[in-house]
């Protein structure tokens, strides 16, 4: 394309395609038009003209990062890791707090909440999300939460999630065919271009039955849509014991059932028996990584395992409750880390397989990106940075001094998984609409947001009785032997 006119033109950028070479220009070009990508490539080559010209100098351009495990409304939780509480320090006891919690949520309250989360990842460099909803109750909270995702013009996979287990409160359970109807009316009224609705049940010790497991998945076969199912594995397989299931954790208990293929979403991917990473390869799933809770269970996800099958997994914080900063550059981080740390626990227990498998930078960055892509089923017209693909992208800025010294752009890359973070990201474009220009939401007024959302958290908390397990760092309170005045 030679002369021509184009929407926007980012020149002298170091581009960052990933696209089938794996290209990179340390002085490039994008240009976008009518929402697609239409010409990339060395600046110096570029004869373009454009409406808007965006000036890349001293910054790099690339596809906008993907929360690939998720839980949005968490937000109204975000940091209460030192609440104290009054429920059982369970799964029945974290769901009962959810249900007191969310029972009294109206849509417009938990939009006000749901914005504020939506917005932090934009301004982050996010551009697609998942969300795992299973706080229906009543079943409208879920609307505030599209109705968000649809202003904000981010892409989304949003799971409608299928709660019966006898451990869970009475409240939060469901029957199959409910929850199919569920997740019709959501999709009659929300779902689009850029937002699609499924079912899950979360964790297949979450169901009640089998039986149920298998009519879920066939109902949401027959709607033609991916699944979404949570298949982190011996943390439940005490569970799937109890009910007298002893050949392995959740991978090889949902394949005998027949429910995993290549349209499953399968999440968390973590704590699989051995032989349970060949059978994900064999269904065609695909997997998502979320780290830091994973440290914690595990020692760290098993990402090497994944990588040695070919399988690029996505990346998710499992939103804003245990890892406060919906950060997929801090995801990226942690999963290095924790990559590390579970080699160091495999070669304690004399199980060394997939060592040789290293995370690079260009792969962290890949996870971030293309594999939650993937992972979120958005389809073939997003990708990366290449002709005919849809302008999902950012810009961040790399002429700081956490970019320094970066030796002639040789260690660009590597910086921008260890040294980024959410305050670098200058430009969000989202199919070619700018979301985030100067650091700043085009979308929505940042005080109202984040005014709106402590009103909105505020009241909510203040409805369901739990405001007396705030901390209480008010004037004349003490808390964690810190005295407030």
């Amino acid at each position: 394309m030679t002369n021509s006119q184009v929407d926007y033109l980012i020149r002298n950028a170091y581009v960052i395609t990933m696209d089938a070479n794996r290209n990179v220009f340390v002085d490039g070009y994008v240009a976008v038009d009518k929402g697609k990508i239409v010409s990339v490539g060395i600046d110096a080559e570029c004869n373009l003209i454009a409406k808007k010209t965006i000036n890349g100098k001293g910054k790099a351009v690339m596809p906008g990062l993907v929360n690939a495990h998720n839980h949005i409304n968490q937000m109204l939780l975000r940091s209460s890791i030192d609440d104290r509480s009054s429920y059982v320090p369970n799964i029945t006891g974290f769901m009962q707090k959810m249900v007191d919690i969310w029972s009294n949520a109206t849509p417009d309250l938990c939009y006000k909440i749901v914005r504020l989360h939506l917005m932090d990842m934009m301004l982050g460099g996010i551009t697609a999300v998942h969300d795992q909803h299973f706080t229906n109750y009543p079943n409208t909270n879920i609307d505030g939460t599209l109705e968000a995702i649809k202003e904000s013009n981010l892409r989304a996979f949003v799971s409608r999630c299928h709660l019966s287990a006898e451990s869970l409160p009475e409240q939060a359970r469901e029957n199959v065919q409910d929850v199919l109807k569920e997740v019709e009316r959501l999709k009659s009224i929300w779902d689009n271009n850029f937002i699609t609705i499924t079912g899950s049940p979360i964790n297949p010790t979450w169901v009640k039955t089998p039986e149920e497991l298998i009519e879920l998945r066939e109902g949401i076969r027959d709607m033609n849509v991916p699944f979404d199912i949570d298949l982190s594995g011996a943390s439940w397989k005490q569970t799937l014991v109890e009910r007298g299931y002893t050949k392995g954790g959740a991978v090889k208990y949902c394949a005998e059932l027949g429910i995993l293929d290549q349209d499953v979403s399968g999440g968390k991917s973590f704590m699989l028996e051995p032989d349970e990473y060949d059978i994900w390869k064999e269904t065609g799933m695909t997997a998502c990584i979320v780290p830091l809770g994973r440290i914690r269970d595990e020692l760290g996800p098993s990402t090497h395992h994944f990588l040695a099958r070919d399988i690029v997994p996505g990346l998710g914080n499992d939103g804003p409750m245990g890892t406060p900063q919906s950060s997929i550059w801090q995801v990226m981080r942690h999963t290095y880390i924790a990559d590390i740390v579970r080699k160091k626990a495999e070669t304690l227990q004399g199980y060394t397989e997939d060592h040789h498998i290293e995370l690079s930078p260009e792969i962290l960055l890949e996870m971030a990106t293309l594999g939650g892509q993937k992972h979120l089923f958005l389809g073939n017209d997003v990708g990366g940075l290449e002709t005919d693909k849809f302008a999902d992208l950012i810009m961040v800025d790399i002429n700081n001094h956490r970019f320094y010294p970066h030796n002639n752009l040789r260690r660009i890359p590597t910086h921008l998984v260890f040294s980024t973070d959410v305050q670098d990201v200058e430009l969000v474009m989202i199919q070619g609409k700018i979301v985030v220009e100067d650091k700043r939401s085009t979308i929505w007024d940042y005080e109202i947001v984040k005014n709106e959302a402590e009103a909105a958290t505020q009241e909510l908390l203040k409805m369901a009785g739990y405001e007396s397990m705030l901390p209480s760092r008010t004037p004349g309170s003490s808390f964690n032997g810190w005295n407030y005045k």
